[in-house]
This record gives C-alpha cells, structure tokens and sequence, in this order.
C-alpha cells in the first residue's frame, strides 16, 4: 500500500474527529457575537432599519492544520520541499491547479467554503433600541441600511482585537 492511500485511509477514520476539531476552532477563533446600534445623528435608536451585512474580506489568512507533525523523524522532513509548478507537482499531485492552470475540484471545494460556508450574509431588522446582533466571521464588512426607503451605506470591522460593539450614526436619514 502506497505512504498516499495509508495517509488517506487514517485521514477517513478520524473523519468525525478533525471535522468536530475544525467546526470547534472556527467557531472559537474565527467568529465572534457582533452588536451594532443604528441611530440617527441625535442619537436616537432607529427601530425598524432593514440591514444588510455583507462580509468582503476575511481577517484571517486560510491555511491548513498539520496532523501527525510530532511523527515526522528530523526537521529537514517538515520543511521538506513540494516541489514547484516548473518542474511539476509534488510526489502526491497535490495542489489546486493543474499544469494548465484549470482548477482541480479541490480549488472548486475550497472556493466554495470560503464564498459560502465560511462566510457571513445576513439581513437583519432593528429592535427598539437600534440594535442588530449576529455571530459572524472577523473581516471587512459592508452594511446596507434602509429607513423609510432611504438607503445609506457603511463599512465596519469585526475584528478579533476588539469587543464588536459598533455604533453608526445615520446623518443622511
């Protein structure tokens, strides 16, 4: 048997392990409760605001876990070198693309989980106080709000260094 498919086979049993690790560490690391109160420029809450969150970029860069790095023999191992798109793809074929540069199905999953299941859309209305709250993953986010037909726009941060209370101030409504 191949070093790939014994690799590939251990990876499928602990299946149910990683996957539980990933979801907790996402959740954990990578998202945070967000609070933001809309009010007008007196600041009054603004109760019935339709709002748009809409997240552009993520904070954190998308990597990948190492398992078994305790198992690897001598240092050279873990810096080990994958090879290069000019002299062809690694020992394993691994990599997004191919040589052509058309997506393997790997790109297309992974573009997926980042458009999508990593990822945070939301339409929310305001309570009576002005507020909106949502978990959300940290990134750069563009808020579509609309009061009495009147919409304005406005970009926020949810950043892993702060609390996430955010206050906005409408001064075109």
């Amino acid at each position: 048997m191949s070093d790939r498919r014994k690799v590939l086979e251990l990876f499928k049993e602990q299946e149910a392990f990683w996957k539980e690790r990933a979801s907790y560490g996402i959740e954990r690391y990578r998202k945070e409760d967000v609070k933001i109160v809309i009010t007008d420029l007196n600041g009054k809450p603004i109760q019935n605001a339709k709002v748009t969150a809409s997240q552009k970029s993520h904070e954190f860069r998308f990597g990948a876990n190492l398992f078994m790095l305790d198992e690897l023999e001598t240092p050279e191992k873990i810096h080990a070198s994958q090879g290069n798109m000019t002299l062809g793809e690694n020992y394993y074929y691994g990599g997004l693309l191919r040589f052509d540069l058309t997506p393997k199905p790997a790109y297309n999953r992974i573009k997926e989980l980042i458009q999508k299941k990593w990822h945070t859309e939301t339409e929310l209305t305001t309570n009576e106080n002005g507020v909106i709250s949502y978990r959300g993953f940290f990134g750069k986010y563009d808020l579509c709000i609309t009061v009495d037909g009147k919409t304005v726009n406005r970009s926020v941060e949810i950043s892993s260094s702060s609390e996430n209370n955010i206050s906005i101030a409408l001064t075109e409504i």
